[in-house]
């Protein structure tokens, strides 16, 4: 029962038709994977061709007495010309 949900769940996320916006939104994200271990960040989206985003990525590693911490703030202006 779980595999079925969660199929269903995927293909409609993908057959879904995108939707145009009408006005500004704001949005949220938050994501696990590599090279950074967090990533948080907020979106503006203007249109159907330009949006804004802000992330923070961050990698903590500590063994024993030794450690390193690896962040990378990043701000991207994106152009979408095929809408």
């Amino acid at each position: 029962m779980k595999t079925l949900l969660a199929t269903l769940i995927l293909l409609g996320a993908f057959l879904a038709k995108p939707t145009q916006a009408q006005e500004a939104k704001w949005g949220i994200n938050y994501g696990m994977g590599l090279p950074y271990a967090t990533q948080l960040g907020v979106n503006y989206v203007m249109s159907d061709e330009f949006s804004f985003n802000a992330n923070y990525n961050n990698l903590t590693l500590e063994v024993g007495d030794a450690g390193v911490d690896l962040t990378m703030p990043e701000f991207m202006a994106n152009w979408h010309p095929f809408k």
